[in-house]
């Protein structure tokens, strides 16, 4: 048995760039290498070497290049996605609001042409009876 420890790493290569999108609380390890983070809405640049890390404090996109040949180990943190729950939040706000209005101006709609029918027949009580024979 080998007593060097395993790792699940993503081998890149000479300037290659990974982008890892709404990744909030992942864990990047250089396990060979050097790799450079940088992060959206971030002033921040990380430069990492071999043994070390960088776990993404911001949501958004993270975008990770190698210098060289490079190995990197991604965890994932916690939840990734915690930060988005706000925004799914008021989506579905959003959407129960816009269902209502919708229900709500069908309603209407529906009432107005049921009124606009009676007062037709009432003002013009052989309209319907024209419409049958010329469909007919």
């Amino acid at each position: 048995m080998s007593a060097t420890p395993r790792h699940d790493c993503t081998a890149m290569n000479d300037g290659a760039l990974l982008r890892l999108p709404h990744r909030l609380g992942a864990t990047i390890a250089v396990v060979r290498g050097r790799i450079w983070v940088t992060q959206d809405g971030d002033q921040r640049d990380v430069v990492l070497d071999a043994g070390e890390s960088f776990v993404i404090d911001r949501p958004g996109l993270a975008i990770v290049q190698a210098f060289g040949a490079a190995c990197v180990d991604i965890t994932s943190g916690g939840a990734p996605e915690d930060h988005l729950a706000p925004i799914r939040r008021a989506q579905r706000l959003r959407q129960r609001a816009l269902a209502g209005w919708l229900r709500w101006g069908t309603g209407v709609i529906r009432h107005a042409r049921e009124r606009m029918s009676l007062t037709l027949a009432r003002r013009w009580p052989t309209v319907g009876s024209r419409r049958e024979v010329v469909q007919c």
